[in-house]
């Protein structure tokens, strides 16, 4: 009886200590979970040059690439607090490298880089070659504009420094809202 009393707490001792080392064992696991996951971080850096270093370097990892956008948001705010021409380099090879590590297409890259970083607004206008087809969508169009228009004073206003860049901007979009309206009211004249 002794002997079985042994064994049953003996047998008990094992199953606790396999208990503990299978709880340690996933904690462990979500240790690392939480670790890898933690490894997406926006980049801590206050200095711009290595912001955009550390974070090419943790976007390059397939595991961050949902994290793009913060990151692009992290490094446009970074940026403003020292906007300089440096800064149009840094995104350049930002978007070029994400494009390069697949987290966005090459197209999305030129489009990313143009709505900041250019003073034109193609990506904004429509592909329709025939003015009065775009009336239906015309408040969808203006929208578009006035989104790409912030994006623009964003990037060169504030990121950039440089003036002469968004007031250009900002005359391309005013003449394209003018000519977009007229032609969408000379549309409605035929019609």
């Amino acid at each position: 009886m002794k002997k079985n009393s042994a064994l049953a707490v003996k047998g008990g001792l094992i199953l606790g200590a396999l208990a503990v080392l299978s709880g340690c064992n996933q904690l462990s696991i979500k240790q690392d979970q939480q670790s890898q996951l933690a490894s997406c971080d926006v980049p801590s850096s206050k200095n711009v040059s290595q912001a955009f270093s550390q974070s090419t370097a943790t976007l390059s990892d397939a595991q961050c690439h949902y994290q793009f956008d913060a990151h692009e948001q992290a490094l446009m705010s970074l940026a403003k607090g020292d906007p300089g021409q440096q800064n149009r380099q840094y995104f350049y090879n930002f978007y070029t490298e994400a494009a390069g590590n697949g987290i966005i297409s090459k197209r999305q890259a030129r489009e990313h880089y143009s709505r900041y970083f250019t003073t034109g607004f193609a990506a904004s206008l429509p592909d329709s070659h025939s003015n009065c087809a775009t009336g239906d969508r015309m408040d969808n169009i203006l929208a578009d504009l006035k989104q790409e228009a912030h994006m623009k004073k964003e990037g060169l206003l504030e990121v950039l420094d440089d003036r002469n860049s968004w007031f250009t901007a900002k005359s391309h979009h005013d003449n394209l809202v003018l000519i977009l309206e007229t032609t969408h009211l000379a549309c409605d004249d035929q019609t």
